[in-house]
């Protein structure tokens, strides 16, 4: 999700009382869906951030609760780069309906080796394990220094699927992310939220590994991220489709 989205939103932000009040209402049930429409475009103007947090709440994680839950730090340039690029509106209130959060990249490129190493806990398999060396994907597939917009569930009807069978329920705007795109997301949403997303089933990623299967990526428990493969043409109850929102960009 690269292209900015900026134009038509107002540069001032809120006073914080405004904000306090507003995100009490909120809490409190007292402002409906069709108030909140009506409110936000009303004559009191928002930054960009206020906006997403509005609309996707928790489903949000910026650079800054990553640096802070995971103990990394971003560069001036690139807490610029993020704010320029936050996605519009119509894409926030798209992810709202589908499901979707909205998680900020590392700082620096990781493939799901690197996720790996750089918090190994996370994962059922702590160090080596079948995809720990040979496998391009483990360091080639990575999650870049941008906003993931992914699924927090497996796509609908995906479970028990053919992976061409499971292609054919994407949207258009919709394509399958990679592992390390997953296992960034899956982690980092954990350590911000402390919610466990995929905790019972496996989706399947686009990476492949060197003998062809496809790798999947779940059963997040208390145990740690699996990994594991399956054939394109192999079917499980338990294993199912991830998907990432489409970059706007052409």
């Amino acid at each position: 999700m690269r292209k900015s989205h900026t134009a038509g939103w107002a540069s001032d932000a809120p006073t914080p009382a405004q904000l306090k009040e507003l995100f009490s209402q909120i809490a409190s049930g007292r402002i409906n869906k069709r108030r909140l429409q009506t409110f936000l475009r009303s004559g009191m103007v928002f930054k960009n951030e206020e906006i997403a947090r509005l609309i996707l709440g928790d489903d949000i994680v910026f650079p800054d609760e990553v640096a802070e839950s995971r103990g990394l730090s971003y560069t001036d340039a690139q807490l610029k780069h993020f704010a320029e690029m936050m996605p519009s509106e119509e894409v926030l209130r798209w992810c709202k309906t589908n499901g979707y959060a909205i998680v900020a990249g590392p700082p620096s490129p990781m493939g799901l080796l690197e996720v790996r190493t750089f918090k190994s806990e996370h994962f059922y398999s702590k160090g080596g394990g079948w995809y720990g060396g040979g496998h391009a994907f483990g360091n080639g597939d990575r999650a870049e220094t941008e906003w993931l917009a992914i699924r927090k569930e497996p796509v609908p009807n995906s479970l028990n699927q053919s992976w061409s069978e499971q292609l054919r329920l994407l949207s258009k705007d919709e394509q399958v992310p990679n592992t390390g795109e997953m296992s960034w997301f899956i982690t980092t949403f954990y350590e911000v939220r402390g919610v466990r997303l995929f905790e019972e089933v496996y989706v399947r990623t686009s990476s492949v590994t060197s003998g062809g299967s496809r790798v999947l990526v779940g059963r997040f428990d208390e145990v740690g991220l699996y990994v594991s493969g399956c054939w394109d043409g192999g079917r499980r109850y338990s294993f199912g489709l991830a998907a990432s929102r489409k970059s706007s960009e052409p």
